[in-house]
């Protein structure tokens, strides 16, 4: 197993950290600004009408449509003509709308040789275009430049072969269920089980349309789910409930969603807003995931959109991680369909009678502290035994105590472990082993074993030792530091990886991690400094993340809240 791997993953039950001394302040409350992020967005307008700043004809467009008619909405619920209206007015120096340039990328595409290309393009324009502004499927021109009617609701049908539309892709097949339910038109049986049936184990769906293991996509998920309602599946059905129990155990502590390749975006957190508000619900009130598995209940919820804020930058756009490859307007559009979805600006809302199930304070803290240090739903008859051991007079701390001693746990962390510093699994004589470390308290210096696996030159395992524990470049001083420290035999690759751990620099990193992961905030600088020092004193990491699970300021966020 290598060093190299991706260093964006944070997987907070692995981390030797903090305890709470005295709950600091929460971090400031942020506010999302729909106005700025319009603007930005027009600022952005080709002079066709649209939005394609990544060049891909199709991907940006629909969605700013989406977004300035979500925007434009001036009362409760979705009102077409303001829809329409807003989208009209947002006109070039040359007087194109963004509705030209969907006609004409429509006109690209239908009416060619590729039946498959024109449904999958259909659907897509369909969900987020002509439904949303009360356009006629039937004939698409607003630009009115077709001399034939541009029939998309015959573009989608004419795929639909066995009725699972087989030669579309997973992703144009759920947007073509999404379209149909929308239009009122009856969605095949087989195209419902063809969705359903790439559900994956764990109820989340990816791009590949596969059921096979693999993690939560919850772009793919979420369309998936909205899809389905708006096609008349029941909410609270099997597939659809496990699809948003799915989403529910895989928000990040800071109130994203992540995609495979980041710690979390605002287009897969847009997604799950849209989700809650296609059952009618805000995606602040957690009935949305626990109704749907109430052992999520108690699970604290941050905010996603104080989340969605937080990518705001000062010119109004919303930036993301996959900013790295070019500007695009991608997650503006998606964040300002969220935050007005949120506000009831949506035009899928179904009333699907959701409501959070009742379950009481201890139950919910149980709940809770299995998910953030077991990492899995609690059993009902763990679940009911601790219930009971909390009525009887145990303390939060005293379970909190109990679970991180578990061989359970330091499997976890040792699982854990390995994936952030190995890319990698541990063999069953090696997770022996780590879980001995782990509940010595030794963790840190099996971390540093697991960093110093590898052969790389003694630089390059020096340079991605920094990044990988501490998160930062080393300087040219820190790198040189190591590879001296290691070649001239003062210390083996293991103690030079596990000193940088250990440093008060490593320390604080690890309790600022465990303050996010368990508390959802950040840790105050005398809170930090409190139990770098408890750390650099000897104390067993598993105590303070055990204090820190068992403090009154976890158990406050596992309570009912009001938004």
């Amino acid at each position: 197993m290598s060093l190299r791997r991706a260093l964006a993953v944070l997987l907070g039950a692995a981390l030797p950290v903090a305890a709470l001394a005295a709950p600091g302040p929460a971090g400031a409350a942020t506010t999302f600004d729909p106005a700025a992020a319009r603007g930005w967005l027009l600022d952005q307008q080709q002079a066709d009408g649209g939005f394609e700043l990544s060049g891909f004809p199709g991907f940006e467009t629909p969605d700013a449509v989406l977004a300035l008619a979500a925007v434009g909405q001036t009362g409760t619920g979705w009102d077409e003509a303001e829809a329409l209206a807003a989208v009209e007015a947002a006109t070039t120096d040359g007087g194109a709308d963004p509705l030209d340039a969907v006609d004409a990328w429509v006109d690209s595409v239908q009416g060619g040789d590729d039946a498959t290309a024109a449904a999958a393009q259909a659907g897509k324009v369909v969900a987020l275009v002509t439904e949303p502004l009360g356009l006629d499927a039937g004939d698409f021109d607003p630009a009115d430049d077709s001399t034939a009617p541009v029939d998309l609701l015959a573009a989608i049908e004419a795929a639909e072969g066995d009725g699972s539309y087989p030669s579309l892709v997973f992703t144009a097949q759920v947007y073509v269920a999404w379209a149909l339910g929308a239009l009122g038109e009856p969605v095949p049986s087989a195209l419902i089980d063809l969705i359903e049936g790439a559900q994956k184990p764990n109820g989340g769906f990816d791009y590949s349309g596969l059921p096979d293991p693999g993690p939560v996509d919850p772009d793919t998920t979420a369309v998936a789910i909205i899809a389905l309602v708006v096609a008349g599946e029941p909410a609270d059905g099997p597939t659809v409930a496990a699809a948003r129990a799915a989403l529910g155990r895989t928000q990040t502590p800071t109130g994203d969603w992540a995609a495979a390749f980041d710690d979390g975006n605002p287009n897969s957190t847009a997604m799950v807003a849209l989700v809650a508000a296609t059952l009618g619900l805000r995606v602040e009130d957690p009935a949305w995931r626990d109704a749907a598995d109430e052992r999520l209940a108690g699970l604290p919820l941050p905010s996603p959109i104080r989340a969605l804020a937080r990518w705001q930058v000062d010119d109004g756009h919303v930036s993301s991680p996959n900013d790295a490859w070019g500007l695009n307007t991608f997650a503006t559009a998606q964040a300002l369909q969220a935050i007005a979805a949120d506000s009831g600006a949506w035009p899928y809302v179904v009333d699907a009678g959701i409501e959070a199930p009742a379950v009481n304070a201890d139950r919910r803290l149980v709940n809770a502290l299995y998910l953030d240090l077991l990492g899995r739903p609690a059993d009902a008859a763990g679940a009911a035994f601790w219930e009971g051991e909390l009525a009887a007079g145990r303390t939060p701390a005293e379970v909190a105590r109990a679970l991180t001693g578990t061989r359970e746990y330091a499997i976890r962390v040792a699982h854990d472990g390995a994936e952030r510093y190995l890319g990698g699994e541990l063999t069953a004589a090696e997770l022996d082993e780590a879980v001995t470390d782990v509940r010595a308290g030794r963790r840190t210096a099996l971390y540093g074993r697991m960093l110093a696996e590898g052969d790389a030159p003694a630089d390059e395992w020096a340079a991605d030792l920094f990044r990988l524990a501490l998160g930062r470049e080393g300087s040219d001083a820190d790198v040189a530091w190591i590879v001296d420290s290691v070649d001239g035999g003062a210390r083996t690759r293991a103690q030079a990886a596990t000193a940088v751990l250990d440093s008060s620099e490593g320390r604080g990193r690890w309790v600022s991690e465990t303050y996010r992961d368990r508390l959802r905030r950040h840790a105050g600088a005398a809170e930090r400094a409190f139990w770098v020092g408890q750390l650099g004193r000897g104390r067993n990491p598993s105590h303070l993340v055990a204090q820190i699970a068992g403090s009154a300021e976890y158990r406050s966020l596992t309570l009912p809240t009001v938004r």
